[in-house]
């Protein structure tokens, strides 16, 4: 990015707003992980550990307590001495709504720092006999993580606002009725599609998909166990109405041109957690990602470095959590049961996702399902209900009581 502005002095425009409205600065600074190790300029990184040292002790930082903390810890030469530091809090900064600017440029001349530094690794581990797809993995990974575009924090008065002006602008809607009233899906949720195993998860997250997506919410679907043309076939015949054949009903070709239309995009080709996160966040960056679902976790490769198998799931959980609160998704995992009923390889799962939902079979009734909330954060839990389940058409359906009769 040239902007005019060399590396230290964008820090010192930093440090100056820190300095002047540190109540704003510093939270800022906090969600975008800045710290003096950000600082390229010893000066600037002096005068920013000594800022930071006395807002977290609620000590007042005005420029006599600053340089009294500066002399007390001998740090006043390398801040620059008394001119720079004059500088910094009187000629650098007139504005409190320039710090996400500085904060931006400091990520990304950061971000490019720390891009040369794993392109340097990279080439480093390629001469060794590590196999090519562990490489790739890695390498992604180690690039998703990297911070590149600033994260700014709501106040508190625009979400109070928004509590009572705006309730559900966050909603999702499953439309599977007693779903949406007594578990509430959301923006920045981890939800868990569960089951053992044939209990209809994935046509449950077809159904969900292709209902989000005809309210215009865009869908991105990570299908690591079918392809994308199986998916899609899938939702062409839930939208129809019709079970699928080579024949190519009228009510196929329609619904196919419908899902053509639809913010839905199917990725069958990534299977490791960093390929994945880095395309959430080119999805997110794009605005092409509302929901995200994955089909399913336990199928998610890490780097391989972890022991063992419950530690990989732990992080992929961890990590998937992490992604949906940051770039502001709303999340569904698939997640296989073991015949305790406990997810497979790793409890994480559990502990992570804000909610639980279970699909149980109904015995002697192959189109009906249990669907219960074993666990949810926001709401009561143990709660269960039946839905339809149309298997031949990939399809959940809000369960009918006629059915009962």
């Amino acid at each position: 990015m040239n902007n005019g502005f060399t590396t230290p002095q964008v820090e010192q425009a930093l440090v100056s707003a820190l300095w002047q409205w540190p109540d704003n600065g510093f939270p800022l600074c906090n969600l975008n992980a800045i710290t003096e190790k950000s600082f390229t300029d010893n000066r600037n990184r002096t005068l920013f550990r000594a800022l930071a040292a006395l807002w977290q002790n609620g000590k007042p930082i005005d420029r006599i307590v600053v340089i009294s903390y500066l002399s007390e810890h001998h740090a006043t030469a390398a801040a620059g001495g008394e001119l720079y530091v004059n500088e910094t809090l009187y000629e650098c900064c007139h504005a409190p709504e320039m710090t996400p600017y500085y904060v931006e440029l400091i990520l990304e001349r950061s971000a490019r720092k720390e891009l040369h530094k794993t392109c340097a690794e990279t080439i480093e581990e390629v001469q060794t006999p590590v196999p090519v797809d562990d490489l790739l993995s890695d390498h992604e990974r180690k690039i998703a993580a990297i911070p590149h575009s600033t994260v700014e924090q709501e106040s508190m008065a625009s979400m109070l606002d928004r509590l009572f002006d705006e309730p559900d602008r966050d909603i999702i809607k499953t439309k599977i009725i007693k779903l949406d009233q007594d578990s509430p899906f959301s923006m920045c949720n981890m939800t868990l599609i569960s089951g053992m195993k044939k209990t209809g998860k994935t046509a449950f997250a077809i159904t969900i998909a292709a209902n989000v997506a005809k309210q215009g919410i865009p869908v991105v679907y990570y299908s690591l166990e079918d392809h994308g043309i199986e998916i899609s076939k899938r939702i062409v015949t839930g939208i129809a109405g019709v079970p699928y054949s080579p024949l190519h009903s009228a009510k196929l070709v329609a619904a196919r041109d419908a899902l053509k239309k639809l913010p839905i995009e199917i990725v069958d080709s990534l299977h490791g957690l960093g390929q994945i996160c880095s395309s959430i966040v080119q999805f997110s960056q794009r605005k092409q990602a509302g929901l995200v679902i994955i089909d399913y976790a336990q199928l998610v490769r890490t780097d391989g470095l972890k022991e063992n198998r419950e530690q990989q799931v732990a992080e992929v959980s961890r990590t998937l959590r992490l992604t949906a609160l940051k770039h502001r998704v709303a999340m569904l995992l698939l997640c296989q049961l073991n015949e305790d009923g406990r997810t497979r390889e790793s409890r994480a799962l559990e502990q992570d996702c804000t909610a639980m939902w279970l699909l149980e079979r109904v015995e002697d009734e192959p189109r009906i399902l249990r669907l219960s909330v074993p666990y949810q954060r926001n709401g009561p839990s143990e709660i269960a209900f039946f839905v339809t389940f149309r298997g031949e058409l990939s399809r959940i359906e809000n369960y009918q009581a006629v059915q009962e009769e």
